[in-house]
Parts: structure tokens; sequence; C-alpha cells
């Protein structure tokens, strides 16, 4: 669990900029045990990812960064990359275009990066928002290259606050990992696209609006979050955020004080 609240706070370091070299980075990587980072950025798409090591863990995070605000140059690349919801071909299945632009954008680079790196080593895929719905695709681009087998360690994905990319289907059948798609409340952007053939794989870990349903619920029903976010009114906005308030409330998941439903 203690490794879902590093992903959130790894997660949410990436927006404050790309400079590696920045005195906050290395003071936040150095606290999460993280020894050695490298960047992956393609310019065209305004796609980041930055692959965070850690030797003495023997740990790798592979964090994509989510949307930057619209009215930047990359912001403006990530909103386009928002809209493009039609579908189309991506590593064997059907995906939505802008998401699997960007992914295709680094994924290269990225494979090459992958293939120098320790084979004992875990390693996860991450990402906020545009950057969990990125870190989807790269997880399935790894599985079907096989990328995932020369690792002894099992695939991991954890996505917050993610958007949808593909059909429950297909990710069922594409993503050879564990996947960990955390919700928070009444967040809209989880909703979106709202189109016929999107939907959710993986196992929801959802922070409720209702407080009498407990810090936490575990695969939830769509009845049960329905009910809890239909009297919500700007948490549908203020709850797609990433920070403080999602590693609070999963600080709650080392205490075990979650429920299913």
């Amino acid at each position: 669990m203690r490794e879902i609240i590093r992903s959130v706070q790894l997660t949410s370091l990436v927006y404050q900029g790309n400079d590696l070299n920045l005195s906050p980075w290395y003071k936040t990587l150095e606290q999460l045990g993280i020894t050695d980072t490298k960047a992956v950025f393609n310019h065209s798409t305004g796609t980041e990812v930055f692959v965070c090591i850690s030797s003495v863990d023997k740990l790798i995070k592979i964090v994509v960064r989510g949307s930057e605000p619209p009215f930047t140059s990359s912001g403006i690349k990530d909103w386009v990359n928002n809209f493009l919801s039609i579908k189309r071909r991506y590593y064997g299945i059907r995906a939505h275009s802008g998401y699997a632009r960007a992914a295709e954008s680094v994924i290269e680079p990225l494979l090459a990066m992958i293939d120098l790196l320790p084979k004992e080593y875990a390693v996860t895929v991450e990402g906020h928002s545009l950057g969990g719905a990125v870190a989807v695709l790269l997880a399935v681009a790894l599985g079907y290259s096989r990328r995932e087998a020369r690792f002894n360690s099992e695939l991991r994905l954890i996505t917050f606050g993610q958007r949808r990319v593909a059909s429950s289907q297909d990710l069922k059948a594409a993503l050879q990992c564990r996947y960990l798609r955390v919700q928070n409340g009444s967040d809209i952007a989880c909703l979106t696209p709202m189109l016929p053939g999107y939907g959710d794989q993986g196992t929801c870990l959802y922070l409720p609006n209702d407080p009498e349903l407990g810090p936490l619920l575990v695969d939830p029903s769509e009845w049960v979050k329905f009910k809890d976010r239909l009297f919500t009114g700007l948490e549908y906005f203020t709850d797609h955020g990433i920070g403080k308030q999602y590693e609070s409330r999963l600080v709650a998941l080392e205490a075990g004080a979650f429920r299913k439903h």
C-alpha cells in the first residue's frame, strides 16, 4: 500500500516541470528513495515520461505527466490529444486516437531504455488523467512487445483520475499486468469520453464523497458510485486534482480501512 502512496507523490511531482536539475526534484526524489531519473520527451505531441529508478528497492517507476493547462504550449497539445476520441488501431486493439498518438510518440525510446535496465527490478507504469490514459496504452505496448517477460517481477499499472482509452473487452485481452485504477469521488474525467465503446478495467480503488461509506471502496458497483456523486456540484471538477487529498486519503489503505461493495 505504501507503494501506491509513493506513486501519488511521483505522479504529482511530474507536473512541477521537466527540469531534472531543479533542487525540488532532487529533494523529493531522494525522500522517495529514487536514486536515478531519466526522461523521454516528445515535443510534437507534448508527451513527457519520467523513468524513476530506485537501486535500493530494485524498483522502476515509469511516470507519465498528465494534461497541462490549455493556455500553455504543452497544454494545447495535451488537450488536442484529449479530444481526439475517435478510435484507431493500436498494438492489437482499438484505442483513443489522441492517447494512442501520445503513447506511440515515446514508446520506441522508452522500450530502448527499458532494455538497458536490470531484469530483477520490479516495474510500475503510472500517471494521472491523460497521463494515466497514456500509461495504460504504454502497458498495452509492453505486453504486446513481450517486454514485460524480460522482468522477473510482474508488470504493474497504477492510474489516478484516469480518462478512458478503449473498450473493457479490449483492455481485458491486451493488459498482461496487475492494474489498479484510483478514482476520487465525483471526478468527472474518469467518465470520459462518454461515448459507446469506452469502458474500464482493473481493480477500482474509489475514494467516496459520503463519509458513511468509509475512506475507500474496492470495486464498488456503478450504482454505488452514481449515488455517491449524484448530489455533488463543484466536486465534479475539483475531485480531478492530484496531490495531498489523494495522499492523505490513501494512507487509510495502510490501516486496512476499506470496504468491498
